[in-house]
Parts: C-alpha cells; structure tokens; sequence
C-alpha cells in the first residue's frame, strides 16, 4: 500500500483480544489507558499490522472490535461466563465504516467500538432460546470491557442494535423446526449453561 498507493484511506479492523486475557480480573478498557498484550499468534499479528498502518499510512483509522455476532458467532464459545461482554451485529459495524469514509474524520484514528454489552451467561441463555445455538467451551476467555467505545460516537451517530432488538431478530430468522432440534442436541449444554456458579 505505502507503494503503490501510500495516500488511500484505510479502515483496519483489529479485534478485543490484542489486550490480552484477564481471567477473572475484571478490567476496563480504554485505547489510551490499556496496554496491548497480545497471547496468541492471530493477536500478534494484529499488533504487528496495526504498527506497520500507523508507521507507513497517514489516512487510516483502526477498529478495535469486540465480539462480533455473526451466522457462526465463532467466539460464543470461547467466553467467560458472568462477565459484562461487548457485542456488535455485522449491520451496525458496516454503518460504522460507511460513517467513518463519510465523515472524512478519520486519520490517525484507533478507536474501541461496541454495539451493546451483556452479561454472558444471560446472552449465552437467551441465544439456546432463540436459536437452539449452544456449544460447548474450548476456552473461558475474558478480554475486558470497553469504557470509550461511545468515542465513535464523536463520529459516526448511530442508533446500535440492542441485546433484545437481536434476539427478537434471530429468533424471527431462525427454522423453527431446526431451533427445536438443535435445542434437544445442546439441552445438556444448556443445562450447565443455566446452573449460575455459586
């Protein structure tokens, strides 16, 4: 890019976990009072690339996403239960790049964005309802929560896709013939799911 064309705007998008797992420790995370600390090669990559946009571009903005609901929803499985965890729907991070290249503020930018927040186990709960999703965890993984994710907002002024908002849609999206087999293959899932930690 620095070559052929060291001039473009570039959105990079980065993701929560370059900040590393706290485990139980809750933590709050701001772009300016949070040091990266990246545990696994794909977060290193994204510090290495990150560093490489801010050394060689002068337009680009940097996208730190949290947990982004998608048709696989890959890192459901991978979250630590009764911690606050930021979401975003794919509807509401595209209006984000759309009202970033529009508004033309956006060079030398890193900025933590988030759609909503909710309590894990609750999301992972009302999830198996609406969907019959659930799977069993690989990992237990905790990054942190945003506390400037609304900073974008300085930007782009949108109007995010709550908690209820997406279930009511996923539910409305979902065979309700599948929801209800896959809610008798994940029911023991469920059912450690539901069992709150005491």
């Amino acid at each position: 890019i620095k070559e052929v064309n060291p001039d473009c705007v570039y959105i990079y998008m980065s993701f929560i976990s370059i900040y590393g797992n706290t485990a139980n420790t809750l933590k709050r995370i701001t772009t300016n009072g949070e040091t990266t600390n990246p545990e696994d090669y794909y977060s290193v990559s994204l510090i290495r690339s990150e560093e490489y946009i801010k050394e060689n571009l002068k337009k680009y903005t940097i996208i730190r996403m949290p947990i982004v609901l998608t048709k696989n929803n890959y890192y459901i499985k991978h979250m630590k239960l009764d911690r606050n965890i930021d979401f975003i729907t794919t509807g509401d991070l595209n209006k984000i790049i759309i009202g970033l290249l529009e508004s033309k503020k956006i060079y030398k930018k890193i900025y933590n964005v988030s759609g909503f927040k909710s309590n894990s186990r609750i999301f992972l709960k009302n999830m198996y309802k609406c969907s019959g999703h659930l799977g069993f965890y690989i990992r237990k993984l905790y990054y942190g929560e945003y506390d400037d994710d609304d900073e974008i907002n300085n930007i782009v002024n949108l109007k995010y896709q709550n908690a209820n908002s997406y279930f009511k849609l996923l539910k409305k999206k979902t065979n309700p013939i599948g929801r209800t087999l896959r809610k008798i293959i994940n029911f023991p899932a469920y059912l450690i799911i539901k069992r709150k930690n005491k």
